[in-house]
């Protein structure tokens, strides 16, 4: 029944993980003595084609940032840099308000997604982040968020994905291929 259920819930990969949670706690539970055997063991776990994600150079980050023309929204540029110098998500960046930058760092606090909002970070924890050498803010004060458009109008992820992908095709870089979306920035960042 669970697993009927959870086809209908989720996906494979979010059933798969949820199976092997369960499989470890039932393997505890027959070595404890609660269970005679494993319920799950003629269940098999679904296929899952887990997709390539390939990292950005420095040098594409570098080349991306610096075609300042070809960005349709400026703020975007520049939350594109943030992220790709301080490995922060996209939603952290984009909920960065004006009060959240103090001396030396970036007080990050919430994340912000088109569906849900304002919320919490992932983890649901605070962190600070230095703020790089020679990065400044300016402050908008049509709105109470770093980055903004000139209306006052928040940037989205969506506007952000939109020109980083029309930029990757321009200069050549196969983003379908090599898996490349907005998270490698952060990806990129945390492995170099």
């Amino acid at each position: 029944k669970w697993v009927i259920w959870a086809s209908k819930q989720w996906g494979s990969k979010t059933i798969n993980n949820a199976q092997g949670v369960l499989n470890i706690i039932i393997e505890d539970a027959i070595d404890k003595g609660y269970l005679v055997k494993n319920p799950l063991r003629k269940i098999g776990f679904r296929r899952v084609n887990k997709k390539s994600r390939d990292l950005l150079s420095p040098t594409e980050i570098a080349t991306i940032y610096l075609l300042e023309q070809e960005w349709i929204h400026p703020e975007c540029r520049q939350a594109f840099l943030l992220a790709a110098i301080t490995g922060m998500r996209i939603g952290e960046v984009i909920a960065l308000r004006n009060e959240d930058i103090k001396n030396g760092y970036l007080d990050v606090t919430h994340s912000f997604s088109k569906l849900g909002g304002l919320q919490s970070t992932k983890t649901g924890q605070n962190r600070y982040v230095p703020i790089p050498a020679g990065l400044t803010f300016s402050s908008n004060s049509k709105t109470e968020y770093v980055f903004s458009l000139k209306n006052g109008k928040l940037i989205t992820n969506g506007m952000l994905y939109k020109d980083l992908m029309r930029i990757c095709k321009k200069l050549g870089i196969d983003r379908k291929e090599r898996g490349i979306t907005i998270h490698s920035l952060r990806n990129s960042f945390i492995s170099y």
